[in-house]
């Protein structure tokens, strides 16, 4: 007996493929094979039109906060040599562990100007919509679905804020955190540990969110000793560096020295035990 084709609307013959799609017959055949380009053609759409909004914001005088000119100046003088901010009055790694900022500094040191911080935000941001779209066709086994879940990542209107509020390098996270988890959850847990090290540097908050990135990885590889080394590691160990600013212990050793091998690195766990006291109290009066 001969194998009979399903057929769709028209009496058109379907491939066992297309069958498993109820909408139309060439929507899953077209992003099954061009998914990813989909993909890309959003990110550059948001590009366009972040970039115009915060060129427009930039030159209109519309940023009214100091941070974008904080880290524009802190991205000028780290080439240099100095962590010194005149507008901070201190070194800038006082008010904020922003260690993203020695990343930064070097495309700042070939283009110049204060809109390059902007632009690298939201080409960074952008690239958060990739590990969306792997995770979600990897889970669900739907192209269509998938590009869906890209497309509300780049329209939720938090990124959108974020993206458009001075530039900050704790933002730039976003994407290297959903990396860092996409990375995870597949298993190639080298690509994990270069992104997580990543968010690391972002700020000093972000290491909890890897730190509890490190507590999934125990559970969800628990059964292989091998996997369970990164996840293990930055449950364990992922915060410890960053005590002091985690509970704004470093403001005093920030000083008003702004040379690279300053007060930071001299008094870095000057007050760490009070800082794990501190947090040791937080979150025992949440648990």
């Amino acid at each position: 007996m001969s194998k009979r084709k399903k057929k769709g609307r028209g009496g058109q013959k379907r491939t066992s493929s297309e069958a498993e799609w109820s909408g139309d017959e060439a929507r899953p055949g077209f992003f099954a094979r061009r998914g990813t380009l989909v993909v890309w053609v959003m990110m550059g759409v948001y590009c366009a039109v972040f970039i115009t909004f915060s060129l427009i914001k930039y030159a209109y005088f519309l940023y009214n906060d100091f941070d974008l000119a904080i880290f524009s100046q802190a991205a000028y003088t780290t080439i240099r040599g100095s962590l010194y901010n005149s507008i901070l009055g201190m070194n800038y790694l006082g008010s904020h562990m922003s260690l993203l900022m020695f990343l930064v500094a070097p495309i700042y040191g070939v283009f110049g100007h204060p809109v390059t911080l902007l632009v690298l935000q939201t080409v960074v941001l952008a690239l958060g919509a990739l590990p969306v779209y792997w995770l979600a066709r990897r889970e669900l086994k739907n192209a269509f679905v998938a590009v869906c879940f890209a497309a509300l990542y780049l329209l939720y209107p938090a990124l959108g804020y974020g993206n458009l509020y001075e530039f900050h390098p704790v933002t730039l996270t976003t994407t290297t955190l959903l990396f860092a988890f996409y990375f995870l959850w597949v298993g190639r847990f080298g690509w994990m540990v270069l992104f997580a090290v990543l968010s690391l540097m972002g700020k000093e908050n972000v290491p909890l969110v890897v730190m509890m990135m490190g507590v999934y990885s125990l559970r969800k590889r628990g059964q292989d000793p091998f996997a369970c080394r990164p996840g293990g590691c930055f449950a364990q160990k992922g915060p410890d560096p960053f005590f002091p600013w985690t509970v704004g212990v470093l403001g005093d050793a920030g000083g008003t020295g702004g040379g690279l091998s300053g007060d930071v690195a001299r008094r870095r766990y000057a007050r760490d035990q009070q800082g794990r006291g501190e947090v040791s109290g937080v979150l025992f009066e949440m648990g």
